[in-house]
């Protein structure tokens, strides 16, 4: 496979990743850690490979956000795409935000 088609192909896979979770945010669903963490190492592999360097996942992963929630990282979290990566660890940190779970108290706890 050549490296034009394999980068090709790795961009499929996290842009369907991402949109998947995404959905399931914009939904008020849960994203579970998993599926996040997943994303974050297939974006973290194509970093390692030199598929892409650190701008270029940047604008990609804003483009997925703006995709996905209408807007990019930055107008959503209040942080830069950029600053997601940590390219001297070939880390990617990718922001999420869910809905607070409802809290209901439970019974009072029987004392004496």
């Amino acid at each position: 496979m050549s490296t034009v088609a394999l980068r090709a192909a790795w961009e499929r896979e996290l842009r369907a990743r991402l949109a998947s979770l995404l959905r399931s945010l914009a939904a008020g669903d849960d994203a579970p850690p998993a599926l996040r963490f997943k994303a974050e190492g297939i974006a973290e592999a194509g970093l390692a490979l030199g598929l892409v360097d650190a701008a270029e996942l940047a604008a990609l992963l804003d483009a997925i956000y703006r995709e996905g929630c209408g807007a990019p990282i930055a107008a959503l979290f209040a942080y830069a795409a950029a600053d997601c990566i940590d390219v001297a660890r070939t880390r990617v940190t990718l922001p999420f935000a869910m809905r607070r779970a409802p809290v209901y108290p439970g019974p009072a706890a029987e004392t004496g």
